[in-house]
């Protein structure tokens, strides 16, 4: 498998291969869960897009979610975005889904969804939505993706955390892409790592040729050796920050040649600024103080970015 060569992913041969192994585990009706960490715009959509192009390829029906923030706190809302789709397509038998065992599921997904109160009633709606998972995977074989899960609801997590426990054995694999450092994450993500099932793929910087290539493919020229160091400063090998990095050099007409590496420096921190700052803004002002400390402390570009 070289470089790039496998849906267009630059360095990550064996996380592709971790992926796919995964994905093979729903049609095996193994069951199996696959999770994908790292700091953002390290590749960890891009690896959770090819778990669902895999996926898809093998006949197994992908149900798809990505969390966010502001919605954090509208329960089962992850849940709704999982399985609302599915049941909509009309291709379905959506009663004998949701019947007997998955009745509680209504609850959720009804036409008049509703949370749950207390914990017998939020029981009743987690084992309602095990079985209408399980009824589903009885169809085919399922991939149950979440994209950005530290940003997951409680009671979505929860229903994550009940289905992954009862895994074995079911023609399903749930699939999760979280950024890691990021405050007040739920130790529900951090459990479901730990858990058997687990194969945890951490996707690293990229490495000087894997840069250098995506370098030379973006400039449409070979990279001078000091010029590929300067944009590794700059960026620490993070592929999103190496495209944005491309997107100003080919605004400002940079060439990958050493005598560009003070203009790397320069167009770098401006063009690196935004992704930090947005990263910050999570952080609350002390955490952005002590981030702005270190990077005015050890690196000349950190203390551009922060201007």
């Amino acid at each position: 498998m070289q470089d790039g060569g496998w849906h267009g992913l630059l360095d990550r041969e064996a996380e592709l291969s971790a992926v796919a192994a995964a994905v093979a585990l729903a049609p095996g009706r193994t069951g199996g869960l696959l999770v994908v960490r790292g700091p953002a715009g390290i590749g960890k959509s891009a690896l959770l897009r090819v778990s669902e192009r895999l996926a898809e390829e093998q006949g197994v029906t992908v149900l798809r979610a990505r969390a966010a923030p502001f919605e954090r706190e509208f329960p089962y809302g992850v849940v709704r975005q999982l399985f609302e789709p599915a049941l909509a397509r009309g291709d379905l038998p959506v009663d004998d889904l949701l019947a007997g065992a998955a009745s509680g599921a209504r609850a959720v997904l009804g036409d008049e969804p509703r949370s749950s109160a207390t914990p017998d009633s939020q029981f009743v709606v987690l084992h309602g939505l095990y079985w209408l998972t399980a009824n589903l995977a009885s169809h085919g074989p399922l991939l149950v993706c979440v994209d950005d899960a530290i940003w997951c609801d409680e009671a979505s997590l929860r229903y994550l955390e009940f289905l992954v426990r009862r895994l074995e054995g079911m023609a399903a694999v749930v699939a999760l892409a979280y950024r890691t450092g990021e405050p007040g994450a739920s130790d529900v993500v951090e459990g479901l790592v730990s858990d058997p099932l687990a194969r945890v793929v951490q996707p690293g910087p990229l490495s000087e040729a894997a840069l250098a290539g995506m370098l030379g493919s973006g400039l449409g020229e070979e990279v001078d050796p000091g010029f590929c160091a300067a944009c590794r400063e700059a960026t620490g090998g993070n592929p999103l920050l190496v495209t944005e990095l491309l997107r100003a050099f080919e605004m400002e007409r940079v060439r990958p040649r050493a005598i560009e590496v003070a203009r790397v420096r320069r167009i770098g921190a401006v063009a690196v600024g935004p992704s930090v700052r947005r990263r910050l803004a999570f952080l609350g002002e002390d955490g952005r103080g002590v981030a702005r400390a270190l990077a005015i402390l050890f690196t000349p570009v950190g203390a551009i970015a922060f201007s």
